[in-house]
């Protein structure tokens, strides 16, 4: 009887991150059920990364919208303008997209 050669393991042991191109083992991926190996496509580190980043231009964002902003949430320039007169002045400025005005009433 003549003993039959063995045949390489058909399950992979690494997998190449598509951000970075690095080949590494399974267990630097999370896993993913949509994806048909169920692992996501960039590795650990690399999600990581993004999320860092991610997180950073979200402080940034609202650090940028806290200085215009006074403390009570107003610009104290725009609010010299009635409601007709600041969307032309938003307009004249070049802003574009949804207005949402808020009219307050204390009693």
């Amino acid at each position: 009887m003549t003993a039959r050669p063995e045949t390489p393991s058909l399950v992979p042991t690494n997998k190449v991150c598509t951000k970075c191109g690095r080949t590494l083992p399974l267990s630097k991926f999370c896993r993913c059920t949509r994806n048909k190996d169920g692992l996501q496509r960039w590795c650990k580190d690399c999600q990581n990364e993004a999320s860092r980043n991610r997180q950073k231009a979200k402080e940034k964002t609202a650090s940028r919208q806290t200085a215009v902003h006074q403390s009570d949430g107003r610009n104290p320039e725009l609010a010299k303008f009635k409601p007709v007169q600041l969307i032309d002045e938003l307009r004249a400025r070049g802003y574009r997209g949804t207005l949402t005005y808020t009219y307050e009433i204390t009693l």
